[in-house]
């Protein structure tokens, strides 16, 4: 049960450090000022997070989003729709 306990520290310290690391060259925000940030209703970015079309970061039991990522990839999948469309594919 230690080694578990032991594991799970040295896994959050890991992801910290991927969050600072990440957060020195951008801004990590919470759910619900990712949702306002992008004008729309917090369940549909959890939606998307749950779909895995935005990206996300989870500390704990909070979950951030890199502003830039998320709109990198809200980008990517809108092309990726409209191509999609464009080539007949539902």
């Amino acid at each position: 049960m230690f080694r578990h306990r032991k594991h799970r520290f040295a896994h959050y310290v890991d992801t910290a450090h991927e969050v600072m690391i990440a957060n020195a060259s951008s801004r990590l925000v919470r759910e619900q000022q990712m949702a306002d940030r992008l004008n729309i209703k917090q369940r549909l970015l959890r939606k998307w997070r749950e779909q895995r079309i935005v990206p996300f970061v989870k500390v704990g039991r909070t979950i951030l989003f890199d502003e830039n990522k998320v709109l990198d990839a809200l980008k990517g999948y809108e092309r990726h729709a409209a191509s999609n469309l464009n080539h007949g594919v539902a």
